[in-house]
Order: C-alpha cells, then structure tokens, then sequence
C-alpha cells in the first residue's frame, strides 16, 4: 500500500483521530450517510403525537368533567338522590302569601300626605296605613252633604207641621161655609114665603137666592180643599212624601260622600305585619304600591318538584328546609300538593343547571317551632329535602 493512503486509512478506521478536523466533520454529516437525520425526522413525529394526545386527554377530561357535571344538576333537578330522598328548591312565605297595599280605587292622582305605620309593624284589619292629600277636599264635601241632610230633614218636619195645620184650618173653613150655606138657604126660604106675600120685591128675592148658590158652591170647594188631607196618616200625605224622597236623596248624597272620604285613607285588609315600604309622603304610589303586608304567624315554604317525582310526594311527608341565610335547619310536614303543572321558576346557581324544566308546587307547613325563624326570612330560595312516607330516611 502507498506511503500517502496510510493516513487516509488510520482517519477511516479510526473516526476519532479526526474528531478535530471540523470542515471534513462538517462535510461528512451534510454529505455522508446522513445517521443524524435518520433519527431526527421520527423525534419530532413522536414528540407531535405526544403532544396532540396530551391535549386531546385534556379536552376529554374536561368534557368528562363537564358531563358529570351536568348529569349532577340534571339528577338535582329532578330530585333523585342514592338515598331515595326528594330534593327541590324552595321560596320561604307567609300563609297568606304577601299582600301590596296599593291606593283605593278611584283616589285618582292623590299623592300620599302621610304613613301611619313603620316597617315591622303588626297591623289588625282596618288600621289606617296611610292617608292622602285629597283628604281635606273630600271632609268639605261631607260637610255640605251633613248640612243638606240637616236641611232636608227640617223641610220634612216643617211639611209634616204644615200637612197638619193645613188640614185643620181646611176642617174650619168647610164648617164655616157650611154654615153660611145654610144660612144663606133659611134665608132664601124666608124672602121666597115674603115675597109671595108681597112683602118684599122680586129683585130682593133673587139676591138672597144668588146669595145662597153662591154659599153652596163655596161649601163645595172647602170640601175639595179638605179632601187633600182625607188620608188620616199625615206620612201618606202628597208633600210630606215628596219632602222624605228629597231628604231621602240628600242621604244618598252623604253616604257617597263618606265613601269619597275612605278613598284618601289606606286601610288594611287583613292583620298582619308591615314588611316593606315603596312610597312615601309627598309621592305618588306607583304600580309596586305603597307598602308590602304579610301575615307572618304560619310560614310555608313552596317546593317545586319535578313533574316525574310528584307521584311520590304525599301529605304529611316530611321535609327539611336549609339555606346558608338560616341559622340552624328548618323542619315540616307537606300540606298540599298542587294541581297545574309549570315551568321552574326557581334556579340553581350551578352554570349546568336545568332552566327549563317542569314542576308542580308542593306546600310544606312549618313546624310551630321553626315559624319565628322563617318570618324574618320571607321570599327567601332554600332547598327543600323530601323524605316520602314508607322510603328510609337518609343518615
């Protein structure tokens, strides 16, 4: 072999006695077998699949994540439970549900002039809430309709005073005319026998007998004047009627006005206790009214559960109520269960909670016990937990 391929030899068979001579290094892994690259292509397809499988794991575990999630709330929402338990969310009120005071009917644009009441004040049925600025305007009108009622009733009694006098002076003149009647007749008769005599004249004669017609007919028309007051009862006379119809329509007039009267005045309805105000003096009451009302001595609480686990809910079953706002958990009995079935009302704070689902209202009763508890506590959302009768009851 020649002299000068023996180094070429010794670089070959031995690659790190070359290890120094960069540009031949270079040279041989741009433009010899290539190894490198052999390996790196497939390093990065591994480290791509890593990747995309790293992510699609995520994404398939937050997906998981999300539908447990939402079969949770679906299964709260139609109140299944491992433990047989029925649970349903609930708004706390008072038997008789909260009343809004609003202004009497036909008070028009009266503005409040005053509250009688404070809020968390108990109330009986026909206290006086408020009052409004139409109130002096409607004391005067009463006033007038008192004082034409008293006018009225003495126009009355005047008519009742003349009927009576009336009728004894018509007696009085009927007996005088009478009697001047039959004087004037004794008369007649007299001069008529004289002057068949020839005592007296024909002229004479026909006076006294025009005299006595005349006297007659005035007997006639004293006993059609009399004739007016033939009723014995003087309230079945023509004016003393005509005088009650009048003062009959005057009270009419006052009893209105009374009426007029209660449309400045805000009275309650029922007894219970004042749980809030929306208006105050100098405002008008707006369509939330003046005031809200309550009768807070019974609480209930309205459940709504869902329609396909009504058929287990019965009266008397018993419940429990929680909220984070009470102070310990409340207890009762269902009282009654609802006949119309319709949307939920009530929502979950849960971001995968069913907000359209079908309900019917179950009402529990509050154990006496737990009232004074939830009157402090009325419109609050609780969660209710039905325990239906012949079902263990959950530890």
């Amino acid at each position: 072999m020649a002299e000068g391929e023996q180094p070429e030899k010794g670089m070959e068979g031995n690659p790190q006695a070359g290890a120094s001579d960069l540009p031949l290094l270079i040279d041989k892994q741009g433009q010899g077998s290539g190894h490198p690259r052999k390996w790196l292509l497939p390093s990065f397809l591994v480290l791509a699949l890593v990747i995309a499988g790293g992510v699609y794991g995520l994404r398939a575990g937050a997906n998981n994540i999300a539908s447990s999630a939402e079969t949770t709330s679906l299964e709260a929402n139609a109140g299944l439970s491992a433990s047989g338990d029925i649970y349903g969310l609930g708004v706390i009120l008072p038997l008789g549900r909260v009343m809004t005071i609003a202004p009497p009917s036909g008070s028009g644009d009266a503005r409040l002039s005053g509250l009688e009441v404070a809020e968390g004040e108990t109330v009986k049925a026909g206290s006086v809430l408020a009052r409004l600025d139409n109130e002096a305007q409607l004391k005067a009108m009463l006033e007038v309709a008192h004082a034409t009622v008293a006018a009225r009733e003495a126009a009355l009694e005047q008519t009742r005073v003349s009927i009576i006098a009336s009728r004894a002076e018509a007696e009085a003149a009927l007996a005088r005319g009478q009697a001047q009647a039959e004087n004037a007749a004794s008369d007649f008769a007299r001069s008529k026998s004289l002057a068949a005599r020839g005592v007296i004249a024909g002229d004479q004669l026909d006076a006294k007998r025009t005299l006595m017609r005349e006297t007659a007919l005035e007997a006639e028309r004293l006993k059609a004047v009399l004739s007016r007051f033939a009723v014995a009862d003087p309230e079945a006379q023509v004016d003393v009627l005509l005088a009650r119809r009048t003062l009959e329509q005057a009270r009419a007039d006052l009893d209105r006005a009374e009426a007029d009267l209660e449309k400045a005045v805000v009275r309650a309805p029922v007894s219970g206790t004042v749980l809030k105000i929306m208006a105050r003096a100098g405002e008008r009451a707006s369509n939330s009214g003046i005031l809200r009302l309550a009768d807070l001595s019974v609480m209930t609480v309205d459940v709504e559960v869902y329609q396909s686990d009504i058929s287990r809910v019965k009266p008397g079953d018993a419940v429990e109520i929680s909220s984070s706002a009470l102070p310990r958990m409340l207890k009762g009995k269902v009282e009654r269960i609802g006949l119309e079935v319709g949307r939920q009302t009530l929502v979950d704070a849960g971001p995968a909670a069913n907000t359209d689902a079908r309900v019917v209202i179950a009402t529990v009763s509050l154990l006496p016990e737990d009232r004074e508890i939830a009157a402090r506590f009325t419109n609050l959302q609780v969660t209710a937990r039905i325990q239906p009768q012949g079902e263990a009851a959950s530890p």
